[in-house]
Protein backbone atom coordinates (compact mmCIF):
# COMPACT_ATOMS: atom_id res chain seq x y z
CA UNK A 1 0.00 0.00 0.00
CA UNK A 2 1.29 3.52 -0.82
CA UNK A 3 2.64 5.58 2.11
CA UNK A 4 0.23 8.55 2.35
CA UNK A 5 2.60 10.55 4.54
CA UNK A 6 5.52 10.33 2.05
CA UNK A 7 3.19 11.27 -0.79
CA UNK A 8 1.91 14.38 1.04
CA UNK A 9 5.33 15.70 2.16
CA UNK A 10 6.36 17.23 -1.20
CA UNK A 11 2.89 18.68 -1.64
CA UNK A 12 2.94 20.18 1.82
CA UNK A 13 6.42 21.65 1.31
CA UNK A 14 5.38 23.22 -1.99
CA UNK A 15 2.22 24.69 -0.44
CA UNK A 16 4.22 26.08 2.49
CA UNK A 17 6.69 27.79 0.15
CA UNK A 18 3.85 29.23 -1.91
CA UNK A 19 2.09 30.46 1.21
CA UNK A 20 5.29 32.12 2.47
CA UNK A 21 5.73 33.91 -0.83
CA UNK A 22 2.11 35.06 -0.73
CA UNK A 23 2.52 36.30 2.85
CA UNK A 24 5.77 38.09 1.98
CA UNK A 25 4.17 39.82 -0.99
CA UNK A 26 1.15 40.77 1.10
CA UNK A 27 3.42 42.17 3.84
CA UNK A 28 5.32 44.29 1.34
CA UNK A 29 2.05 45.50 -0.13
CA UNK A 30 0.69 46.37 3.32
CA UNK A 31 3.92 48.18 4.20
CA UNK A 32 3.68 50.16 1.01
CA UNK A 33 0.05 51.09 1.72
CA UNK A 34 0.91 52.02 5.33
CA UNK A 35 3.62 54.36 4.13
CA UNK A 36 1.05 56.02 1.90
CA UNK A 37 -1.49 56.13 4.71
CA UNK A 38 -3.88 53.65 3.02
CA UNK A 39 -5.61 50.62 4.50
CA UNK A 40 -5.33 47.55 2.24
CA UNK A 41 -8.17 45.20 1.60
CA UNK A 42 -6.03 42.38 2.90
CA UNK A 43 -6.00 44.07 6.29
CA UNK A 44 -9.55 43.04 6.83
CA UNK A 45 -8.53 39.37 7.08
CA UNK A 46 -8.93 37.94 10.62
CA UNK A 47 -5.75 37.95 12.75
CA UNK A 48 -3.75 39.83 10.14
CA UNK A 49 -1.88 42.02 12.62
CA UNK A 50 -1.38 39.34 15.30
CA UNK A 51 1.58 36.98 15.29
CA UNK A 52 -0.23 34.18 17.09
CA UNK A 53 -3.42 34.63 15.09
CA UNK A 54 -1.55 34.83 11.81
CA UNK A 55 0.27 31.58 12.66
CA UNK A 56 -3.00 29.88 13.56
CA UNK A 57 -4.83 31.11 10.45
CA UNK A 58 -1.89 30.14 8.28
CA UNK A 59 -2.00 26.57 9.58
CA UNK A 60 -5.79 26.56 9.29
CA UNK A 61 -5.83 27.51 5.60
CA UNK A 62 -3.00 25.09 4.89
CA UNK A 63 -5.00 22.19 6.27
CA UNK A 64 -8.11 23.47 4.50
CA UNK A 65 -6.10 23.19 1.30
CA UNK A 66 -4.95 19.67 2.21
CA UNK A 67 -8.52 18.71 3.09
CA UNK A 68 -9.74 20.09 -0.23
CA UNK A 69 -7.19 17.99 -2.08
CA UNK A 70 -8.24 14.93 -0.09
CA UNK A 71 -11.88 15.70 -0.86
CA UNK A 72 -11.07 15.96 -4.55
CA UNK A 73 -9.29 12.57 -4.44
CA UNK A 74 -12.17 10.92 -2.55
CA UNK A 75 -14.70 12.47 -4.93
CA UNK A 76 -12.80 11.14 -7.94
CA UNK A 77 -12.71 7.63 -6.44
CA UNK A 78 -16.42 7.73 -5.59
CA UNK A 79 -17.30 9.10 -9.03
CA UNK A 80 -15.44 6.25 -10.69
CA UNK A 81 -17.03 3.67 -8.38
CA UNK A 82 -20.53 4.98 -9.02
CA UNK A 83 -19.86 4.90 -12.76
CA UNK A 84 -18.82 1.24 -12.52
CA UNK A 85 -21.85 0.51 -10.34
CA UNK A 86 -24.13 2.14 -12.92
CA UNK A 87 -22.75 -0.17 -15.61
CA UNK A 88 -23.30 -3.19 -13.33
CA UNK A 89 -26.91 -2.15 -12.72
CA UNK A 90 -27.48 -1.69 -16.46
CA UNK A 91 -26.21 -5.24 -17.08
CA UNK A 92 -28.42 -6.63 -14.28
CA UNK A 93 -31.49 -4.82 -15.58
CA UNK A 94 -30.83 -6.02 -19.13
CA UNK A 95 -30.33 -9.60 -17.90
CA UNK A 96 -33.64 -9.48 -16.01
CA UNK A 97 -35.46 -8.22 -19.08
CA UNK A 98 -33.93 -10.94 -21.27
CA UNK A 99 -34.95 -13.63 -18.77
CA UNK A 100 -38.46 -12.18 -18.56
CA UNK A 101 -38.81 -12.14 -22.35
CA UNK A 102 -37.45 -15.69 -22.56
CA UNK A 103 -39.94 -16.88 -19.96
CA UNK A 104 -42.78 -15.17 -21.80
CA UNK A 105 -41.65 -16.75 -25.08
CA UNK A 106 -41.49 -20.21 -23.48
CA UNK A 107 -44.96 -19.77 -21.98
CA UNK A 108 -46.28 -18.66 -25.34
CA UNK A 109 -44.78 -21.71 -27.03
CA UNK A 110 -46.36 -23.98 -24.42
CA UNK A 111 -49.76 -22.33 -24.90
CA UNK A 112 -49.37 -22.56 -28.68
CA UNK A 113 -48.42 -26.25 -28.47
CA UNK A 114 -51.38 -26.90 -26.20
CA UNK A 115 -53.74 -25.06 -28.56
CA UNK A 116 -52.49 -27.03 -31.58
CA UNK A 117 -52.24 -30.45 -29.89
CA UNK A 118 -53.71 -33.37 -31.82
CA UNK A 119 -56.94 -34.91 -30.62
CA UNK A 120 -59.38 -37.47 -31.90
CA UNK A 121 -62.75 -35.98 -32.70
CA UNK A 122 -65.88 -37.65 -31.37
CA UNK A 123 -66.62 -38.96 -34.88
CA UNK A 124 -63.11 -40.39 -35.26
CA UNK A 125 -63.28 -42.00 -31.83
CA UNK A 126 -66.68 -43.62 -32.42
CA UNK A 127 -65.67 -44.82 -35.91
CA UNK A 128 -62.43 -46.38 -34.65
CA UNK A 129 -64.18 -48.13 -31.77
CA UNK A 130 -66.79 -49.54 -34.16
CA UNK A 131 -64.10 -50.73 -36.63
CA UNK A 132 -61.89 -52.34 -33.96
CA UNK A 133 -64.69 -53.86 -31.88
CA UNK A 134 -65.00 -56.62 -34.50
CA UNK A 135 -61.65 -58.01 -33.25
CA UNK A 136 -61.94 -58.29 -29.46
CA UNK A 137 -58.92 -59.68 -27.64
CA UNK A 138 -56.43 -58.39 -30.25
CA UNK A 139 -53.04 -57.89 -28.51
CA UNK A 140 -51.81 -54.31 -28.86
CA UNK A 141 -49.05 -52.08 -27.50
CA UNK A 142 -48.72 -48.30 -27.51
CA UNK A 143 -45.55 -46.25 -27.84
CA UNK A 144 -44.68 -42.55 -27.87
CA UNK A 145 -41.45 -40.55 -27.70
CA UNK A 146 -40.52 -38.18 -24.89
CA UNK A 147 -43.04 -35.65 -26.14
CA UNK A 148 -45.99 -34.61 -23.97
CA UNK A 149 -48.18 -33.79 -26.95
CA UNK A 150 -47.49 -37.19 -28.57
CA UNK A 151 -48.07 -39.00 -25.27
CA UNK A 152 -51.41 -37.25 -24.81
CA UNK A 153 -52.48 -38.22 -28.33
CA UNK A 154 -51.33 -41.81 -27.72
CA UNK A 155 -53.51 -42.02 -24.60
CA UNK A 156 -56.58 -41.28 -26.73
CA UNK A 157 -55.80 -44.39 -28.82
CA UNK A 158 -55.43 -46.32 -25.56
CA UNK A 159 -58.99 -45.30 -24.67
CA UNK A 160 -60.22 -46.41 -28.11
CA UNK A 161 -58.55 -49.84 -27.68
CA UNK A 162 -60.10 -50.22 -24.25
CA UNK A 163 -63.54 -49.41 -25.63
CA UNK A 164 -62.99 -51.95 -28.46
CA UNK A 165 -61.92 -54.62 -25.89
CA UNK A 166 -58.43 -55.10 -27.29
CA UNK A 167 -55.91 -56.76 -24.97
CA UNK A 168 -52.98 -54.95 -23.34
CA UNK A 169 -51.39 -54.41 -19.94
CA UNK A 170 -51.43 -50.68 -19.03
CA UNK A 171 -48.32 -51.15 -16.87
CA UNK A 172 -46.10 -52.72 -19.55
CA UNK A 173 -47.75 -52.09 -22.93
CA UNK A 174 -48.19 -48.29 -22.73
CA UNK A 175 -44.65 -47.03 -23.24
CA UNK A 176 -42.70 -43.83 -23.85
CA UNK A 177 -39.01 -43.28 -24.41
CA UNK A 178 -36.29 -42.31 -26.83
CA UNK A 179 -37.45 -44.05 -30.00
CA UNK A 180 -34.91 -44.22 -32.83
CA UNK A 181 -35.37 -43.33 -35.56
CA UNK A 182 -37.69 -40.65 -34.17
CA UNK A 183 -41.22 -41.39 -35.43
CA UNK A 184 -43.63 -38.82 -36.81
CA UNK A 185 -47.38 -39.11 -37.20
CA UNK A 186 -49.06 -42.47 -36.53
CA UNK A 187 -47.20 -45.69 -37.37
CA UNK A 188 -48.97 -49.08 -37.22
CA UNK A 189 -46.36 -51.81 -36.84
CA UNK A 190 -46.52 -55.62 -36.90
CA UNK A 191 -44.08 -58.53 -36.59
CA UNK A 192 -41.57 -58.62 -39.45
CA UNK A 193 -41.63 -62.42 -39.88
CA UNK A 194 -45.45 -62.50 -39.89
CA UNK A 195 -45.45 -59.89 -42.66
CA UNK A 196 -42.87 -61.82 -44.70
CA UNK A 197 -44.96 -64.99 -44.39
CA UNK A 198 -48.13 -63.14 -45.30
CA UNK A 199 -49.78 -63.54 -41.91
CA UNK A 200 -51.30 -60.07 -41.68
CA UNK A 201 -54.04 -59.95 -39.02
CA UNK A 202 -57.42 -58.65 -40.16
CA UNK A 203 -57.42 -56.36 -37.16
CA UNK A 204 -54.39 -54.44 -38.45
CA UNK A 205 -55.94 -54.15 -41.90
CA UNK A 206 -59.11 -52.67 -40.40
CA UNK A 207 -57.11 -50.29 -38.19
CA UNK A 208 -54.92 -48.99 -41.03
CA UNK A 209 -57.90 -48.54 -43.35
CA UNK A 210 -59.94 -46.70 -40.69
CA UNK A 211 -57.07 -44.34 -39.85
CA UNK A 212 -56.60 -43.48 -43.52
CA UNK A 213 -60.32 -42.97 -44.22
CA UNK A 214 -60.65 -40.71 -41.18
CA UNK A 215 -57.69 -38.57 -42.35
CA UNK A 216 -55.48 -39.52 -39.41
CA UNK A 217 -52.81 -41.07 -41.63
CA UNK A 218 -51.82 -40.17 -45.19
CA UNK A 219 -51.67 -43.71 -46.58
CA UNK A 220 -52.55 -47.35 -45.88
CA UNK A 221 -49.04 -48.11 -44.62
CA UNK A 222 -48.09 -51.02 -42.36
CA UNK A 223 -44.65 -50.89 -40.74
CA UNK A 224 -42.77 -54.02 -39.70
CA UNK A 225 -40.27 -54.71 -36.92
CA UNK A 226 -38.61 -57.77 -35.43
CA UNK A 227 -39.20 -56.25 -31.98
CA UNK A 228 -42.97 -56.62 -32.23
CA UNK A 229 -44.22 -59.98 -30.88
CA UNK A 230 -45.96 -62.23 -33.37
CA UNK A 231 -49.67 -61.50 -33.60
CA UNK A 232 -49.33 -58.16 -31.76
CA UNK A 233 -49.97 -54.69 -33.15
CA UNK A 234 -47.87 -51.72 -32.12
CA UNK A 235 -49.51 -48.30 -32.36
CA UNK A 236 -46.63 -45.80 -32.39
CA UNK A 237 -47.66 -42.18 -31.97
CA UNK A 238 -44.79 -39.94 -33.07
CA UNK A 239 -44.29 -36.21 -32.93
CA UNK A 240 -46.32 -33.88 -35.11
Amino acid sequence: MRDTGNWLDPVRAHLEQTWLRVRSAAARFSSYQAQKGEVGVIGWLPGWDSLDAASWWGAFYFWVCIGSLALVAVSAVLSNRYSVRKDELVVQATTRKVLEYRTQANNFQLRLASATARHLTDLQRRTLVAALADFPGQPVRFKAPLDQEAQGYRDEFVQVAQAAHWTFDPATDVLQGDIQPKPTGIQITMNEVDAQEGHVPDAIKALVAALHILGITKANTIFTSAEVPSGTIDIVVGSK
